[in-house]
């Protein structure tokens, strides 16, 4: 008879159209009753003769007694390796392995710059083991702001739900539900994914507002919503969102050439996600310089524009409106930011450049420092005990006679 999970690979449901994914809640087991003295280096070494260990996290029980682990294995047969060692003693200590299941809760709608620590705080405040936290990468969607929190047991799964659902934060209402691996949430973007929704490029500022748009527009069929980005750079040409009714009315917008006499460009609307990805590829190749977008980098691809906006108001500006956008550019690690005054980016770049941050030294430059990032040959270099350091030029070394601009103080100051 052949064995279920045979080879460690599980089936894909297809009736309910479900994606394996990495399976955790199949592979991945509760150690309860391990040694206080015992970290992740222990746990790993401990089972790894059990198979491929890809994570493991230790945490203390409640009553600081003891420590609990959860380890994930890369497979389903390894995990069940892994409960053989249930009631084996580590010194004094018994231990016992269980699979952890039905254990995980979805967390969403905290405050935007929460990270995965304020989240792991927030649960515990409720007297609740939090085994792990898992944010989502930005990577393709820079909007996504959810959590999954793994507890230690089912009991504790229902205390944090009704201890947490609906509790309000910082004037944001918390979503906290028990997690359903099979369960979707409903998407925001169903104009888009059922091409309904067009994009409107090359307006004018006139043409900019929702009732001009949506009178206009009305002709080719019923408008269900007109959206209109806020923050556009006056320089580069106006756009807009129009959401119709039924797939007939955005066919029939496609085919507008002109509004007023002017011309304008109308295609189905991507996801907004990619819209965003297409406004980094523009700025990524342009030959044009605009002193009023920085970039910030190394940026983990886990790191959301709150926090990014958070660290701006901490050690550069005074308040938001200072900022027209911040785009998140995760395929370098880092992210552009676009102020009103390009003052303000020049002292960005001076204030920030050096500064830690989620445990990275961050660097703050021009778009052309990220597009061509400089490697510190001397880091490495060992220094010569005789060695003295060339003298930099002093103002008036330059040799064309002219004043210093601010890319030249730029440079004396940052070393670039």
């Amino acid at each position: 008879m052949k064995r279920l999970f045979e080879g460690g690979d599980l089936p894909r449901s297809k009736k309910n159209g479900a994606k394996t994914g990495t399976r955790r809640e199949v592979t991945t087991v509760l150690v309860r009753n391990l040694p206080k003295s015992y970290n992740q280096a222990k746990v790993r070494k401990y089972f790894l003769d059990c198979g491929e260990i890809r994570e493991v996290s230790v945490s203390d029980s409640l009553d600081k007694s003891s420590r609990l682990a959860r380890i994930q294995f890369g497979r389903h047969d390894e995990a069940i390796t892994a409960l053989t060692k249930t009631y084996k003693r580590i010194g004094q200590s018994e231990i016992t392995v269980s699979l952890l299941e039905n254990c995980t809760i979805w967390v969403t709608n905290f405050p935007p710059f929460y990270t995965a620590r304020n989240v792991k705080e927030l649960v515990q405040s409720v007297n609740v083991v939090v085994l792990s936290v898992r944010l989502p990468s930005l990577r393709y969607d820079s909007n996504r702001r959810f959590a999954y929190v793994d507890v230690s047991s089912t009991t504790e799964v229902v205390t944090a739900v009704e201890e947490l659902n609906g509790r309000v934060i910082e004037r944001y209402r918390l979503v906290v539900k028990k997690s359903n691996p099979l369960e979707k949430a409903q998407r925001t973007d169903y104009g888009a994914a059922e091409r309904r929704e067009v994009m409107v490029r090359q307006l004018s500022k006139q043409q900019l507002t929702e009732q001009y748009l949506r009178q206009h527009f009305s002709e080719c069929g019923p408008v269900e919503s007109v959206v209109v980005p806020a923050n556009q750079i006056e320089s580069s040409e106006g756009y807009a969102f129009i959401t119709f009714q039924d797939q007939s009315a955005a066919k029939a917008a496609v085919q507008v050439e002109k509004l007023d006499g002017k011309q304008v460009q109308v295609i189905l609307a991507d996801k907004k996600a990619f819209i965003e990805r297409q406004k980094v590829k523009r700025i990524m190749t342009s030959r044009l310089t605009d002193d009023r977008i920085i970039a910030l980098y190394p940026l983990s691809d886990k790191t959301s524009k709150s926090q990014i906006e958070a660290l701006l108001l901490d050690k550069v500006i005074a308040t938001r409106d200072a900022i027209n956008e911040i785009l998140l550019v995760t395929d370098r690690q880092a992210a552009f930011v676009s102020f009103k005054e390009p003052q303000v980016a020049a002292k960005c770049i001076i204030s920030l450049n050096g500064v830690e941050f989620q445990r990275q030294i961050l660097h703050c430059g021009t778009v052309s420092d990220l597009r061509h990032p400089k490697v510190d040959k001397t880091q490495n270099r060992p220094s010569l005990g005789n060695e003295t350091p060339s003298p930099k030029p002093a103002l008036e070394d330059r040799e064309d006679g002219q004043k210093l601009s601010n890319n030249d103080f730029r440079k004396m100051f940052l070393g670039k």
